[in-house]
């Protein structure tokens, strides 16, 4: 590291190490006034370990790099409005910035709908969405692509579903898991990073009415709770025609992070079987394993939950909440509601067309509530007290298979 850096690193060590003391009162994060700080400190900080752009000597490589959901609930968007100046959503994720390389293709996936001022104004009291600029904060943070196909993408009407698509169109985003309603199914979007075309699909799992209207307007992929997965299926091998690599979100809303049942885990082990490389699972708001999973093709990645990267919840919680208080009310205490990952995976492939997972890591975020202000920091910035009880909780629910970096 060149002492330029060095020195850096140290800054950002010595503002961060002033937290709280013991008998304070507890803190998100040790402090909040290093403002540009995060992107270059951050990046200056990992740029020994992380995994490298696609070079002349590794031109078959592609770096990944997917996340959990981002929740356009009511609170969210009120706090994202409170910074409009300052960006918006891309305030509240600012910081996540820097851990999505330009040379990655970044997915998140959305869970509400980004809407026209009309379709906005006929909204019913607590639906999803927000305004249709959101799209345009999004791709500043980074964001290639975004999973529309959550259950709550048709809270502002099928109109919602429309604009959504246009605004993400607008900002240069791809959408998956919708489309028009003639195009049966949605084709896969496909992207090129390292001399390999990667190819994303978005489907919900929810069982829940997700169909077009009378109109035709345009559709959300989904599959029924007892539905055959043969078109989902035939959707990955058609993808795989296409591309090195598959990707497939894949959305479930479930209660209060219940495990997936055993209809949809088939569901996703078969994908991987027909083609999938990735499968990443949403709509628990809380983080779940994540596995190395062999494949017809070689190696494979299935993530079970990488959490909410955007909620409202769990800003009760602070060091010393008891676990009944978090029982009897786990939307307000209970800390793994903050937790989230940034899972990035490195596919590499061989001259025999064999794909290798060369990278396999997580960066852990937080969900900061302090000043009664919402943003995502990473967990090596919040109060050490926190850092120290929350890190091994969140490696444990991810697993041995992938590291945790704070």
């Amino acid at each position: 590291m060149s002492c330029w850096g060095a020195a850096l690193v140290a800054l950002l060590a010595g503002c961060r190490g002033r937290g709280a003391s013991p008998d304070a009162a507890p803190s998100d994060v040790a402090t909040r006034d290093q403002g540009a700080l995060w992107d270059v400190g951050i990046a200056a900080s990992d740029a020994a370990t992380d995994a490298v752009a696609p070079d002349a000597g590794a031109s078959r490589r592609v770096l990944l790099t997917l996340t959990g959901d981002l929740v356009l609930s009511p609170p969210v968007v009120h706090q994202a409005e409170v910074h409009r100046e300052g960006g918006r959503l891309g305030w509240v994720l600012g910081p996540v910035a820097s851990f999505l390389r330009p040379h990655a293709i970044a997915v998140a996936s959305l869970r509400g709908s980004l809407g026209a001022p009309q379709t906005l104004a006929g909204a019913r009291p607590g639906r999803w969405g927000a305004p249709q600029e959101y799209a345009r904060d999004l791709a500043r943070v980074g964001f290639d692509a975004l999973d529309v196909a959550s259950e709550r993408a048709l809270d502002l009407g099928p109109g919602g579903v429309s604009d959504t698509l246009a605004a993400l169109r607008g900002a240069g985003v791809q959408a998956l898991g919708a489309c028009a309603a003639a195009d049966h199914p949605c084709p896969a979007v496909v992207l090129e990073r390292g001399g390999l075309r990667v190819a994303l699909l978005g489907y919900n799992a929810s069982g829940r009415g997700l169909e077009p209207d009378a109109e035709g307007r345009p559709r959300v992929e989904a599959l029924g709770s007892e539905e055959d997965p043969r078109h989902l299926l035939d959707t990955v091998r058609a993808a795989r025609d296409q591309a090195d690599v598959v990707v497939l979100s894949l959305t479930h809303a479930t209660e209060r992070g219940r495990a997936w049942d055993a209809t949809r885990r088939g569901w996703a082990t078969a994908a991987l079987e027909a083609g999938a490389d990735v499968v990443v699972c949403h709509g628990s708001d809380r983080l779940g394993p994540v596995e190395r999973v062999a494949t017809p093709r070689g190696d494979g990645v299935l993530a079970w939950s990488l959490g909410a990267l955007v909620s409202s919840h769990g800003g009760g919680w602070h060091p010393g909440i008891g676990e009944a208080s978090i029982a009897q009310s786990p939307w307000v205490y209970d800390p793994t509601l903050r937790e989230s990952a940034l899972l990035h995976v490195t596919f590499t492939r061989g001259d025999d067309g064999r794909l290798a997972v060369t990278g396999l890591y997580a960066n852990v975020l937080w969900l900061s509530h302090q000043g009664g202000e919402l943003q995502v920091v990473p967990l090596r910035g919040v109060d050490e007290r926190v850092r120290a009880l929350r890190l091994p909780v969140v490696q444990a629910a991810l697993g041995g298979g992938v590291r945790a970096r704070p």
